[in-house]
C-alpha cells in the first residue's frame, strides 16, 4: 500500500495472492509509471536508466557491481563507478531510488528502489522472466514470500527511523541476525530484527546472541510473540499502538 496506485486493487485475503495478482497484471504498467515520473521531472527515460533500475530491483546494490554489469551489457563504455554517479543522483532526486548507509562504514551504501512493488517485480523478472512468460503462483511463491518479508522488514525500519528521528542503516553480516539499525549522530539507538511470524523462545535466544555487543534498545518485531525481560518483542498490535 506504500504504492498508492495499488490501493484500488486491494482485496481482502491472502497477501501473497494479492501481490502476485498485481505483479502479473503490471507488465506494461511498470514502464508507463516510470515514464510518467520522468516526464513530470522533465527528464528523458533512456535505456541506461531502465537498465540501472532493473539491475537494482533485481538485487544488485553495490555501485562497483552495478558499473561492471552496465559495462558488460554494453550500456556504459567504461566500468568506472564515477560514470554511474549522476544517474544514481537523478534517480534519488526523483524519489525512485533509496540510499541506505551500511553500518560502521564511511562511504559504503546499499541502493534499492523505493517502490516495494517495483522491487518485487524486477527481482522476479530477473529470476523467472515474468515479463515474457506466464508464471504460476506455485512456481514463484517461495521467492515471493521472501520478497514480501523483506519489504515488511524495510517498512518497519523506516517506521522506527521516522518515529525516533534517526537514520536507518543496514548491518552486513552473515553470522548475525540484525535486520536494521537506527542511529543518531552515528551511534546506534535501536537495533532490530523482523520475523513476520509467531516467534518462539529459540528465535528470541538467537536474536539475543546476535545483538549482545550492542548497547542500545533491542527490538524483535513479529506477527505474534512472547514477552522477554531482556529485549522488547513487538507484535502487530504493538506496532499499531506505536
Amino acid at each position: 500500500m506504500r504504492d498508492p496506485w495499488t490501493i484500488q486493487i486491494l482485496k481482502e485475503g491472502n497477501v501473497i495472492k494479492f501481490v502476485f495478482r498485481i505483479i502479473t497484471h503490471s507488465k506494461y504498467l511498470m514502464s508507463s509509471l516510470i515514464g510518467e515520473i520522468f516526464s513530470e521531472e522533465e527528464r528523458e527515460l533512456t535505456q541506461k536508466y531502465q537498465v540501472i533500475m532493473r539491475l537494482i530491483g533485481s538485487g544488485v546494490w553495490n555501485t562497483r557491481d552495478l558499473a561492471n554489469d552496465l559495462y558488460n551489457n554494453k550500456v556504459f563504455d567504461t566500468p568506472d563507478v564515477n560514470h554511474l554517479g549522476p544517474y544514481l543522483k537523478n534517480l534519488q532526486e526523483m524519489e525512485l531510488l533509496e540510499t541506505i548507509k551500511i553500518y560502521k562504514t564511511k562511504n559504503k551504501h546499499y541502493y534499492r528502489l523505493k517502490s516495494p512493488i517495483m522491487n518485487v517485480y524486477h527481482y522476479l523478472d530477473s529470476r523467472y522472466d515474468i515479463s515474457n512468460r506466464n508464471c504460476s503462483l506455485n512456481e514463484i511463491e517461495p521467492t515471493l514470500q521472501k520478497l514480501i518479508n523483506f519489504e515488511i522488514q524495510n517498512f518497519v525500519a523506516d517506521f522506527f527511523a521516522e518515529k525516533y528521528d534517526g537514520r536507518k542503516e543496514y548491518y552486513l553480516s552473515s553470522s548475525k541476525e540484525v535486520d536494521f539499525i537506527i542511529t543518531k549522530r552515528n551511534k546506534p539507538i535501536i537495533v532490530g530484527e523482523v520475523k513476520w511470524k509467531t516467534i518462539t523462545k529459540e528465535d528470541i535466544e538467537r536474536f539475543k546472541e546476535s545483538v549482545k555487543d550492542f548497547y542500545c534498545r533491542k527490538v524483535l518485531i513479529c506477527k505474534k510473540g512472547i514477552k522477554d525481560n531482556q529485549i522488547e518483542t513487538i507484535d502487530a498490535e504493538g506496532l499499531l499502538r506505536l
